[in-house]
């Protein structure tokens, strides 16, 4: 059991200081690209062109990017569904080899297994940051329809600034957060942190056994359990810690 441990732990560590890694990574980037994302910048910049004199005829380069914006707001959501069924079938596909493997008694040694398991966790992370990416690609499509949306407001002759900002739900100070929970995006993300998780938990039990294990015990059982468990919490954690980095400047 002690080899087990040291592996299956050194395995939850790793994957944690990769992810974390990368996450640091993603926030230096962000910062470095200079990405303007407060709602009060974008607001009164808008009000600012607001102030210029002139007429403005810009109606149809205004709807072309409205289109275009809910166009890539529309594909990302696509994506996502996607992208979910194909690491379902990726799943799907290694469960099912793994399991034939046991039910021929081991055909193949139970740390190919394992090892199998285990390289599908690492591919469920790679889904899980496109997860995020096309999160983030669906909040910038609708930051950027609330942006026309405001700027319409403000140049709207037929009714009141206030009467007609009451008639638009999400609106730049209003749209919800990047990282609001219990959306799609949320519960897919945790689809696929528990089908990880899952494999984790059954490639540590497929390492045991190949110690010459007869059978697993309930102590390594219950100590694979715990450690699944703070994989598929990683999953959450990190969910929320993408998607943070640019909701605290939104704030």
């Amino acid at each position: 059991m002690g080899v087990s441990f040291i592996t299956t732990g050194s395995f939850l560590i790793a994957s944690f200081l990769i992810v974390l890694l990368i996450l640091t990574l993603s926030k230096r980037t962000e910062k470095q690209r200079g990405r303007p994302t407060e709602r009060e910048n974008e607001t009164s910049s808008v009000k600012a062109l607001a102030q210029t004199p002139g007429t403005l005829k810009v109606e149809q380069v205004l709807e072309w990017e409205f289109e275009y914006a809910r166009v890539t707001a529309s594909e990302a959501m696509r994506d996502r569904h996607t992208m979910v069924n194909f690491y379902l079938i990726i799943v799907g596909i290694t469960v099912s080899g793994v399991t034939g493997a046991i039910r021929t008694q081991f055909s193949i040694p139970p740390w190919l297994g394992a090892v199998l398991l285990w390289l599908l966790c690492g591919i469920g992370w790679l889904y899980f940051f496109k997860l995020i990416r096309l999160r983030q690609a669906w909040y910038d499509s609708a930051r950027a329809m609330n942006q026309i949306k405001e700027f319409y407001i403000l140049h709207n002759q037929e009714f009141p600034e206030t009467e007609l900002r009451s008639a638009f739900r999400w609106q730049a100070s209003s749209l919800p957060p990047e990282n609001k929970p219990w959306t799609l995006f949320f519960f897919e993300a945790l689809l696929i942190g528990f089908l990880s998780a899952s494999a984790y938990f059954v490639g540590g039990l497929l390492l045991e056994l190949d110690l010459s294990q007869p059978e697993v015990s309930w102590a390594w059982l219950a100590i694979m359990g715990v450690m699944a468990t703070l994989y598929f919490l990683l999953h959450i954690y990190f969910y929320f810690a993408f998607l943070q980095q640019r909701k605290a400047k939104t704030a």
